[in-house]
Order: structure tokens, then sequence, then C-alpha cells
């Protein structure tokens, strides 16, 4: 588990998000199939590598990145929301006494 981040002026943490590197791959796939900013955003979230260095070493510009990582929080969030709709759709279908 992530540690909780002090932010100033209420900011959002799109950084520790509780994301598994299993859950990351889910969302993006194959990795040899990554843009330069799905391997950044990587290296940020799952190696724990600074935004700069990331940046640099995968040749992407700061709102590149920042533009993802808003992204991927929302997709995180997402597949937890498409979970409790798809169980509640499935019990929805069943008849009742099977």
């Amino acid at each position: 588990m992530t540690a909780k981040v002090n932010l100033p002026n209420n900011r959002i943490d799109y950084e520790n998000i509780g994301q598994t590197e299993a859950q990351f791959r889910v969302l993006y796939g194959e990795e040899k199939e990554w843009s330069n900013t799905t391997k950044a955003v990587y290296d940020i979230l799952i190696n724990r590598t600074h935004r700069s260095q990331a940046k640099i070493t995968h040749g992407v510009k700061a709102q590149t990145i920042f533009a993802f990582l808003v992204r991927n929080k929302q997709k995180h969030e997402g597949m937890f929301h498409l979970k409790g709709i798809q169980d509640d759709y499935e019990a929805a279908g069943k008849i009742k006494g099977e």
C-alpha cells in the first residue's frame, strides 16, 4: 500500500492511487506496444521514478505526462465502477430460484 501524501491547496494526487503493476498492464496491454509516455508513467507509478527523470529518460513533455496521469486515474477508478455495474447487471439477469 502506498503512503498518503499531503498536498497543498487541495491538489489531487495522481501518482498515489494504489494501482498495482498488474492493473497497469491490464489497462495498457503489452509493454512492447507502449508509447514513450506510457513507459514514462509506468516508471513514475510502478518504479517510483521522479517525473523529471522519467521525462528525460523517455523524451516526453511534463504536460503530456500530467495529462496521462489524469486519464490513468480516471481509467483506474472507472474499472471498479464497471465491475459494480457488471455484477449488478448479472444479478438482475438471474431468474429467482436459480
